[in-house]
């Protein structure tokens, strides 16, 4: 059913939802309730547009949005009527898209529900009436929320030192500089990876090239025989399992004294399996300690701005999350650690009664859920690297996100958002983008209005079309938030971009970054902004445009 307005999702929509499907009656359900609010030492009255109710007791806030607004615009206000009520659950719906949030103790709210209307119809309301209904909600209000468990911080900086004492080992042994030594400690990690996955397929222990009880061998063949004996087992487990990350650079390129010596700390060490959350924490720390200067800052975007951006973008356990120039990986893994403490967040019993577990959404975020894409061999390697630490790191390729395939050719698993492919597109796209460097590729800038197709150059700044291509990827009412160089956002000659973006989106934010942010990329001084901007839901209608610098009809 497609709805106009705000009344006929309140009309024909909310209520028969409310008393039909859910089972409230209707004098359960309270429309226009009055909601006084303190603002300071002002205290005022709202309204909120439903409220219902059990024996006079709040439980549900409801906010009706017209269909042209995004469900993302009511949060912060559908949020303080929860509060001011105490209401244990809110629903924000304009129609197309329905979001139920939870609110728990120590201020922590969360998106249970988060699907389009037709989705949940199609399914029967099934999880809806799982966690809100008449019959159920007394006892989803009641599930124990779990305890909030910091990760072990003294297992952190054992993890942390282990990381480091293995790079300096390397850089030492061979009088290798940082870069090459972090090289590789990377393969060595992979290789540790490999053989780890392995022994969960097979559901055995197997031989090791890297374990103590591979050494007598070592000493057996000598030191040409054994590099090649580890390389050829290099070469097997990765290009099995890691076939895209060391096409440029197949081989370990230490000495065989070195790798020997490494065997006995890198023996105990498993990249996959126990403490996953801590290992991940401890190398995402590692990081950025050790990979600093010219071919290696490049790849970090300083942990401040990413805290920041992820903040920033209320990340959800139900969001498609891409960074198509993702570095190290920092917005993914802030990504994921969200999504995990949110799982963690979430009663056991409430999961169960929308049909679901901890397990099954935490494989969905894996698989389905985080991509990140980085045209640079070593980014994506370090990116892939720090995902597995994590628990994954699948999802992490190399190629030019501009282009629509990855450096082996395959397509990459987030495409352009198409109303016709279900499952297209993602819903928040958080990146730090190169620019400054120009894309020549004359079938890269074909396929992009602020490409070739409506200009006589046969070049377009990467950072022009990245914006361009994150709004063809996202979703309606999906978010991007992006840094930019601040020029984008007002010289005169970008004046045909901010059009694109403003025809098409809706501008949340624009914030200035001090002008030595990215001062450890080697970049000393630059004028940079964050961009945060909402996909509206139809583009071009009623939109303005700007014309000589002004907003116009």
């Amino acid at each position: 059913m497609f709805f106009r307005s705000e009344r006929e999702v309140e009309v024909n929509l909310l209520a028969p939802l409310f008393q039909e499907v859910l089972g409230y009656p209707e004098r359960d359900l309270e429309w226009a309730k009055s909601v006084r609010m303190s603002f300071g030492r002002e205290v005022m009255t709202k309204q909120a547009d439903l409220v219902i109710s059990r024996s006079k007791k709040p439980l549900i806030t409801v906010e009706a949005k017209r269909p042209t607004e995004s469900v993302q615009s009511a949060i912060d206000q559908v949020d303080s009527y929860a509060y001011a009520l105490h209401t244990p659950y809110s629903v924000i719906t304009n129609g197309r898209h329905l979001v139920v949030r939870g609110y728990y103790s120590s201020n922590r709210r969360l998106n249970v529900i988060d699907d389009s209307v037709e989705d949940l119809k199609q399914s029967g309301w099934v999880k809806l009436k799982g966690l809100i209904a008449f019959d159920n909600i007394l006892g989803s209000i009641n599930d124990p929320a779990g305890p909030v468990v910091e990760p072990n911080s003294e297992l952190i900086k054992d993890y942390r030192r282990f990381f480091k004492k293995i790079h300096n080992a390397i850089r030492d042994s061979d009088k290798l500089d940082p870069a090459s030594a972090f090289d590789e400690l990377s393969k060595l990690l992979f290789l540790k990876a490999a053989e780890d996955e392995r022994e969960a397929r097979s559901g055995k222990a197997g031989r090791n090239a890297l374990t103590v009880d591979m050494v007598e061998q070592w000493d057996k063949l000598g030191r040409g025989q054994a590099t090649t004996y580890v390389n050829n087992w290099f070469s097997a487990a990765t290009s099995e399992l890691f076939p895209d990350v060391f096409d440029d650079s197949p081989k370990i390129e230490l000495s065989a004294t070195a790798i020997k010596s490494l065997i006995p700390l890198l023996d105990p060490f498993h990249v996959k399996g126990g403490d996953l959350d801590v290992k991940g924490r401890a190398f995402e720390e590692f990081l950025p300690t050790q990979l600093r200067g010219k071919g290696l800052g490049q790849f970090f975007t300083p942990r401040p701005v990413v805290n920041f951006i992820a903040e920033l973008a209320e990340v959800s356990i139900q969001d498609v999350v891409l960074d198509f120039a993702c570095g190290s990986g920092g917005f993914l893994i802030k990504a994921f650690e969200k999504m995990r403490s949110s799982l963690d967040l979430l009663p056991s019993g409430t999961l169960a009664r929308i049909g679901t577990s901890q397990e099954a959404l935490l494989n969905d975020i894996k698989d389905r859920q985080l991509f990140g894409i980085d045209a640079e061999p070593r980014a994506a390697r370090t990116a892939k690297m720090n995902m597995l630490m994590w628990g994954d790191g699948r999802r992490v390729v190399r190629g030019n996100a501009l282009a629509d395939a990855d450096h082996a050719g395959n397509s990459y698993a987030v495409t352009n958002y198409d109303a016709k492919n279900v499952g297209s597109g993602c819903t928040l796209i958080m990146a730090n983008p190169p620019f400054g460097a120009q894309e020549k590729d004359a079938a890269i800038l074909s396929q992009y209005e602020l490409g070739s197709k409506r200009r006589t150059k046969a070049s377009q700044k990467t950072e022009v079309l990245f914006v361009e291509k994150g709004l063809r990827l996202l979703r309606p009412e999906g978010r991007m938030i992006i840094v930019l160089p601040m020029g984008l956002m007002s010289a005169s000659a970008y004046e045909e971009v901010r059009n694109y973006i403003i025809t098409r989106s809706d501008i949340r934010a624009i914030i200035s970054l001090p002008t030595h942010t990215f001062s450890q990329s080697g970049v000393p001084t630059v004028n940079t902004c964050i961009l945060y901007l909402q996909k509206v839901i139809a583009h071009g209608v009623g939109r303005k445009v700007l014309r000589g610098g002004r907003l116009a009809d």
